[in-house]
């Protein structure tokens, strides 16, 4: 009887077993040797619906010793993909392993949630998660907001005020540009460009932990004021995107009924766009600067705009826009996604400059020069510290000469 073509391929029963790699040399990088292990097996938990060979299920680091837990076929497949790692250790020990009520207690989940923005706790599932992972690169531009816990309402007019002053600060000294933000009673909401890769995730860092510390301080409390880590959508950065964007941020004072009029109200820039009060930390995007060349037309513009915008009611409340994700074409989309989505497999070191390069600190010929020296300067100073080592162990024994009177 020949088989059916149309029916479903059953994946081969796959077992569990316990492989550790003892006595790993002490310089190998713990990151370094996950990056060479998911390199090696290249599928694990996160996307069973293939029906592998080989699934990753975990790693932990004990010491000098290395425990994988892997399912394959059998221990033959799997000694003959160990080769293939390429990592110094003295022995090897693989064996049959019971996976029946065991729970794994050494991160590696959250391993790849924070390397990759992909959950291993989801089998059968390959999604690209964008509010844990944000691109890398210069002109991505967020819509950032945050909420406090419970909705509570914690911030009056001394506290707005306190925000956009540590705003203010933090964008004037770093690599950002701020284009509108509006500050609530119980959230924020924030409109960023990056520049010289810098991470949105250290602006937002710093902007938060400033505002905790300084609520507290002023009203004798302690905690976060946070309900959680904040979510960002990323948007194309078009006229229509950006104007779109900016509307539904200057319209949250009025839908929450807090004033009749925007303009009256002074913790949103919409002030700066009608041309009403002028903020230097405040940058009009690029894309309505070339639609609208002089300052004072722009704004005569988006004074008409906004109001037959909201007359309209064009700026309700809007899930869609409330919701992390990626706004734009589908070339946008689809590029973005295909760089989330595809990580590298890096050296420990290249991996160093690139976090450095999202935290701004090196960029251009400084990260190229840094990539070329950094072996170089790794061995020299092993070697200056093996020499002081050796001076501090011979020093004593050499013969002290008294000087003459």
């Amino acid at each position: 009887m020949q088989a059916d073509p149309g029916a479903k391929k059953i994946p081969p029963k796959l077992r569990s077993y316990r492989v550790r790699l003892r006595r790993l040399p002490q310089s190998a990088d713990g990151d370094f040797v996950f990056e060479k292990v998911i390199a090696c097996f290249k599928l694990h938990e996160r996307n069973l619906y293939q029906a592998p060979d080989f699934v990753l299920c975990d790693v932990a680091p004990f010491g000098r010793n290395l425990d994988l837990l892997v399912k394959t076929q059998s221990k033959k497949l799997l000694l003959k993909r160990l080769k293939k790692l390429n990592i110094p250790h003295r022995s090897l020990r693989c064996r049959a392993f019971d996976p029946a009520n065991w729970k794994s207690r050494h991160g590696f989940a959250a391993w790849l949630v924070h390397q990759y923005g992909l959950d291993s706790s989801d089998p059968g599932r390959r999604k690209v998660r964008i509010h844990q992972r944000r691109p890398i690169g210069n002109n991505y531009t967020y819509h950032v907001w945050n909420r406090t816990p419970h909705r509570q309402l914690l911030f009056g007019e001394a506290e707005k005020e306190m925000m956009l002053q540590v705003l203010s600060e933090l964008c004037t000294h770093m690599p950002v540009q701020l284009h509108a933000f509006v500050f609530m009673g119980n959230h924020f909401h924030l409109v960023v460009t990056t520049i010289q890769d810098v991470s949105i995730s250290q602006l937002m860092q710093e902007f938060e932990w400033q505002v905790s510390t300084r609520y507290n301080r002023l009203h004798q409390t302690s905690g976060t004021l946070w309900q959680g880590p904040f979510k960002h959508t990323v948007w194309e950065p078009t006229a229509a995107n950006l104007v779109r964007l900016i509307d539904y941020l200057h319209a949250n004072p009025l839908r929450a009924g807090l004033v009749a009029d925007v303009q009256d109200y002074r913790w949103s820039s919409y002030r700066h766009y009608a041309g009403l009060q002028r903020r230097k930390v405040l940058v009009v995007p690029l894309p309505l600067r070339r639609r609208w060349t002089e300052r004072k037309i722009r704004e005569a513009w988006y004074r008409d705009h906004f109001a037959e915008q909201y007359r309209s009611g064009k700026l309700q409340y809007d899930a869609d826009l409330a919701t992390p994700g990626m706004v734009g074409s589908k070339n946008f989309v689809r590029a973005l996604q295909q760089q989330l989505g595809g990580p590298y497999r890096l050296p420990a070191f290249v991996k160093n400059v690139l976090r450095l390069q999202r935290q701004g600190k090196v960029w251009g010929l400084k990260t190229f020069l840094h990539l070329l020296c950094k072996p170089v300067v790794d061995g020299w100073l092993q070697a200056q510290h093996a020499w002081m080592e050796l001076a501090d162990r011979v020093g004593p024994l050499l013969p002290v000469r008294e000087s003459p009177d």
